[in-house]
């Protein structure tokens, strides 16, 4: 029934030698990996004026300064890179750039803030998505929370079904979004210059707090979560089609493009008509229906925006298991991890991606303005700590001559790093300690795993050279006589010269009945009743296997499982799996080999 059911909503397995076949053209890829970047025009700007507008109406006006402070930073960031790239054409990795250059640590803290990043940009993306679905159907009364966690579901399986599969369910409406979101902005600053009539201003702000540093250091922060996603390129270097270093380069000139032009004009159209946040609505709503006058057009683009950040989170189900696998096979992760499921995708880092952003959504309810603050330390410590490395690797690989490329990775390194310290003050209160906590426990994580798996490996490294031969003592409990018990007593003599036959006395009569017919069928073998007085048959087998092993401390202990199988799987439910349950009774108990020996039942 499993396989069944995992052929009908994942697919057939796919051959390794398909590996290629399933990398995207440039286009496709960014469309995949940029979507996360890309839709954050829907919500980057918003917080940026949420921000500003607890000092009164007069701060919004500084929304188009710290937009082009942002639009800066994104290009600080895209050409370091693509620097990076140069250096690592297989895929510059944080984590890996870091682990190399600056030391195992660094590496492991850039691992950790960028999956502790990639689980939040699913529940942002996914919150943020409802909110666009909201304020365009404000009529629809459904729970964003439970709806949420659905289309959550929806995207682990078409992820679980391939990276070609996937590349073409979310690319396109990616697309869709930007040209959207560029017909919008033309219609709009048309009407803007042709002198059409502005929007009717809102309710006059109250002025909660003074505008100060602090206040515009916060606004900047929460905008800067427009950069989440751009690493996702440098991290997925995978995915693309030869020549895959050349790609990623251009789609990270590409992706720089198209955000800035983005970013800077729905800030520049939301400052010059006055538009103020509301609850109700999204910035980018109230935009677009005064630019498109909320005909078609209007829809097409908030359909594409919820499509779009839904989609979005679809960059962490690119990155996270990647990268995921790549410190698992550094020991620092379970080893489940690295394993590439038949779909050829990390099936299991794909599971524990939708675990973990499932709870977050959960937990939040799906409230963008409640895990924002949570979003972006990651993301801009990762940042810091790859463009450190790069600075450390150009230094000694080219020396002098590296000296240009260096300082632009520093400068990047230094920005970022006070962007991450920025955010982590300005947010803490809001829940950034949070993250600040939880990046330390995965720390922690990692090592317990590293320290596991260290002492996992001394104990199993052999100590001798030669073989010891061990005498094989068998134990088989039985009920009654069937062909089951009989198989799995035929095995038993096959391995060992001794062969305990046990049955645990509960019901008295049935034991009569196996006394009666034994004879017919022991060959040659004793049956030795052990008497039950609370009827536990666990507890009874569990004390004869002490008292054997205390005999015979030099024997090989096996416990011999007879079992039948149905033929249909609903009808283990009529039986009452006592096989089932002696052996997970008997897992990890020292010293007892557990071997179960099957029937199959027919129709």
């Amino acid at each position: 029934m499993w396989r069944i059911l995992k052929r009908i909503f994942i697919g057939d397995p796919l051959p390794t030698r398909r590996g290629q076949q399933e990398r995207l053209a440039l286009l496709l890829a960014l469309g995949v990996l940029a979507s996360d970047a890309l839709s954050s025009v829907a919500y980057g700007p918003e917080q940026i004026l949420t921000v500003l507008s607890q000092a009164g109406d007069a701060a919004l006006a500084l929304i188009l300064s710290i937009a082009v402070s942002i639009a800066g930073l994104i290009w600080l960031v895209v050409i370091s890179y693509r620097q990076l790239l140069l250096a690592y054409p297989q895929g510059g990795g944080s984590y890996s750039v870091a682990k190399e250059n600056l030391g195992t640590f660094w590496g492991l803290l850039a691992g950790a803030a960028l999956l502790v990043d990639y689980v939040l940009t699913v529940a942002v993306s996914l919150s943020a998505g409802m909110a666009a679905v909201a304020s365009a159907w404000p009529e629809l009364h459904v729970s964003r929370t439970e709806l949420t966690l659905f289309i959550l579901l929806f995207m682990a399986l078409i992820n679980l079904r391939g990276v070609r599969e996937s590349g073409w369910t979310f690319g396109l409406p990616t697309y869709v979004f930007v040209g959207s979101v560029f017909l919008a902005l033309g219609m709009g600053f048309w009407r803007f210059l042709s002198g059409a009539p502005l929007p009717a201003p809102g309710p006059p702000l109250e002025e909660i707090h003074a505008l100060n540093w602090f206040l515009i250091l916060k606004a900047f922060s929460s905008g800067a979560t427009t950069l989440t996603g751009i690493e996702a390129i440098s991290n997925g270097v995978g995915i693309f089609r030869s020549p895959e270093d050349k790609n990623a380069r251009k789609t990270l000139l590409y992706l720089g493009l198209l955000l800035t032009v983005m970013l800077l004009g729905v800030a520049y159209l939301t400052q010059h008509l006055g538009l103020t946040p509301t609850p109700q609505e999204t910035l980018l709503s109230q935009l677009a229906r005064w630019a498109t006058g909320g005909g078609i057009v209007y829809y097409v683009l908030q359909l594409s925006t919820f499509l779009v950040l839904f989609l979005a989170a679809n960059t962490s189900f690119s990155g996270f298991p990647r990268l995921a696998s790549i410190i698992a096979r550094d020991g620092f992760l379970p080893r489940q991890l690295r394993n590439v499921g038949d779909r050829l995708v990390y099936s299991n880092g794909i599971v524990a991606l939708a675990l973990l952003a499932g709870v977050l959504i959960y937990v939040f309810e799906a409230e963008t303005d409640r895990l924002i603050p949570l979003y972006a330390i990651g993301v801009f410590t990762a940042f810091t700590l790859s463009q450190g490395g790069m600075a450390a690797h150009v230094l000694r690989t080219q020396g002098s001559r590296g000296r240009f490329a260096a300082t632009i990775a520093t400068v990047g390194a230094v920005i970022t790093g006070l962007v991450a310290v920025i955010f982590a003050v300005t947010k803490f209160i809001e829940g950034a300690w949070i993250i600040l906590l939880v990046i330390p426990l995965v720390l922690w994580f990692f090592y317990a795993v590293r320290a596991h798996y260290v002492a996992v490996s001394r104990q199993l490294l052999p100590t001798q050279v030669s073989l010891k031969l061990r005498p094989v003592l068998a134990v088989v409990p039985v009920n009654a006589i069937h062909r089951g018990i009989l198989g799995a007593i035929e095995y038993a003599r096959s391995i060992s010269s001794e062969v305990h036959i046990i049955h645990v006395e509960i019901d008295p009569e049935e034991t009569v009945r196996l006394r009666a017919a034994w004879p017919s069928w022991s060959g040659g073998l004793r049956l030795q009743v052990l008497p039950s007085p609370y009827r536990s048959f666990l507890e009874t087998f569990n004390e004869y296997l002490n008292s054997l092993q205390e005999s015979n401390p030099e024997a090989v202990l096996t416990v011999v499982i007879p079992e039948f199988i149905p033929a249909r799987p609903w009808q283990q439910l009529m039986h009452n799996q006592s096989a089932l349950l002696l052996k997970l009774h008997l897992y990890g108990r020292e010293g007892v080999v557990v071997v179960n020996v099957p029937y199959h039942l027919k129709e």
